[in-house]
């Protein structure tokens, strides 16, 4: 029981306060750039079950090398896609942009890490 209670809170941890400062973050720092548009709607919900991921392969800790691919991955896809853009005013918006979009996935991956790192520091207790 205290092995599911340890769990429940690692994951909670990491997806609910993960999920409530990554989107604090995302919202200001789209204020700060002057961004107008809103993420879609499918946004939260893929940050959370990346946040689950990022967590549960954290505490089996022979799989940290999937984090980083995914991480990686992630990164390089929307970073290609950002400098696919060479008009001068859309490329500034564009690197702002892809400022933000890595801020925030570097705070979603610290949080599924520390959410994952906590279950592991519980669970030896």
């Amino acid at each position: 029981m205290y092995n599911l209670f340890v769990w429940l809170s690692g994951l909670l941890f990491s997806v609910a306060l993960g999920h409530i400062v990554v989107k604090w973050l995302n919202f200001a720092l789209r204020k700060y750039i002057g961004a107008e548009e809103r993420p879609a709607k499918l946004t939260p919900t893929l940050g959370c079950i990346e946040r689950v991921i990022y967590t549960v392969f954290t505490t089996f800790s022979s799989y940290h090398y999937v984090i980083v691919t995914l991480f990686s991955v992630k990164m390089a896809q929307r970073l290609i896609t950002y400098t696919k853009i060479t008009n001068g005013d859309e490329l500034k918006k564009a690197g702002q942009h892809a400022n933000v979009f890595v801020i925030c996935n570097i705070a979603s991956l610290c949080f599924g890490i520390l959410g994952g790192t906590l279950i592991l520091y519980f669970r030896r207790k």
